[in-house]
């Protein structure tokens, strides 16, 4: 009876190597940091709740923690943000 191999996978894919693992850093620090930005802007018109859900959402797509979920509920907050 031949044995068959196993070949184990993460559940989550992996950081690419390289310029584009560098170029993929770059552009979620750049996203992190304009969403820490309208934080801040939140935070100066007296609206501490959004701020937090804001700075909450920036820290967790800056180091890339359920990066796609967050992205996609920040850009429909964004798009709701701007037609208010």
């Amino acid at each position: 009876m031949p044995s068959r191999s196993v070949i184990l996978r993460l559940p989550f894919p992996s950081f690419p190597d390289g310029l584009r693992g560098l170029g993929l850093l770059w552009l979620r620090l750049a996203v992190a940091l304009i969403f820490a930005h309208d934080a801040v802007e939140s935070l100066a018109r007296s609206q501490p709740l959004l701020c937090i859900l804001v700075g909450a959402a920036a820290l967790l797509i800056g180091t890339g923690f359920l990066t796609p979920a967050f992205a996609l509920c920040m850009a429909v907050a964004e798009i709701a943000w701007m037609m208010v």
